[in-house]
């Protein structure tokens, strides 16, 4: 509304002009029954906003322009080219908490028209920093900024101490063995050498037989045997599991990256194949409900009073063709 109010200013004025004009032309000096009218008139005129009200207007404007900006890119339509869904949370809430540290600064010495101020953006930090800390009672929150591979644990580190860094890895990783890695394979092996790499990722090496192959070729003989033993390699193995193993991993270096693209690349699905099922789940969260509050506004309109005779199956293709 103030950003409204503020586009039609000038209009505004110019019919208050017009209007008080025309009033004091033809202002009645007996009591009729547009008294009342005429009393709604003066009130109008006498609260019209002066340029000093209008300076107002727009500093608030100034200090709600950032909000503005964080919740229209929180409450956006999410999409894999696009979107992080809740990897931008904990930065949002964190720069509008230094936004507002800001303008207290500013307004901690002000008059009294400051002094006002410096009480609401109080009460606006005091809301954000309680959201702020709840982030930490959801795990969720901290896997999105792990599974950010520009920066991994330098996220938390940045921001946290090194006890809180320990305790979030320790939520993100209970979540993680409990939801997902229950149904996933025994901790995998990772060669140190060159020629183990594609086993690593979960790959086939090229090659290898299916137990039906098997039973088709002819046994080895000694020969190949001997030569099979004589290829390998005394080479020592790490072994580790998928999270300990993404995390000890290189730090990409695209700034551009979208961690949702990189979780769904194959050869990395493959690398961390329970892992990447978490990381996918956790980016297609969104980071408000305003998408689902889309989603039944057209629900609303499939399912209209005319088009009573739509069946479940019916309306739920019509739903997800908006998708």
């Amino acid at each position: 509304m103030l950003y409204r109010a503020r586009e039609l200013r000038t209009s505004l004025d110019e019919f208050l002009d017009q209007e008080q004009y025309d009033r004091s032309r033809s202002r009645r000096t007996t009591r009729s029954p547009d008294e009342v009218d005429n009393r709604i008139g003066n009130a109008i005129f006498a609260e019209r906003l002066k340029n000093d009200d209008w300076a107002i207007i727009n500093e608030v404007i100034d200090m709600l322009e950032p909000l503005k900006q964080f919740t229209k890119r929180m409450e956006g339509r999410p999409s894999e080219e696009t979107a992080n869904g809740i990897r931008d949370v904990y930065d949002s809430v964190r720069l509008i908490l230094e936004h507002l540290e800001t303008l207290k600064l500013q307004y901690s010495e002000s008059g009294e028209t400051g002094m006002a101020f410096w009480a609401a953006i109080e009460a606006a930090w005091s809301k954000a920093n309680e959201y702020y800390t709840a982030l930490d009672d959801t795990p969720v929150y901290t896997a999105a900024l792990l599974f950010d591979p520009r920066g991994k644990l330098e996220y938390l580190k940045r921001d946290w101490t090194p006890h809180e860094v320990t305790t979030q890895l320790e939520k993100v990783r209970g979540m993680w063995e409990r939801v997902y890695r229950a149904g996933a394979a025994n901790p995998i092996h990772v060669a140190s050498s060159t020629s183990s790499s594609q086993e690593s990722q979960g790959r086939t090496p090229l090659g290898r037989l299916s137990n039906n192959q098997h039973n088709k070729k002819r046994k080895r003989d000694d020969v190949d045997n001997i030569l099979k033993q004589s290829r390998k390699l005394n080479i020592p193995r790490a072994v580790g599991d998928e999270l300990t193993l993404y995390l000890n991993s290189e730090l990409e270096t695209d700034d551009e990256l979208i961690p949702l693209q990189y979780w769904l690349h194959e050869p990395v699905r493959l690398r961390y194949p329970s892992l990447s099922r978490f990381a996918i789940d956790v980016y297609a969260c969104a980071a408000m409900s305003s998408e689902a509050e889309r989603a039944f506004s057209v629900a609303g309109s499939v399912t209209s009073g005319k088009r009573v005779g739509l069946n479940e199956d019916t309306s739920e293709s019509l739903l997800c063709l908006n998708h």
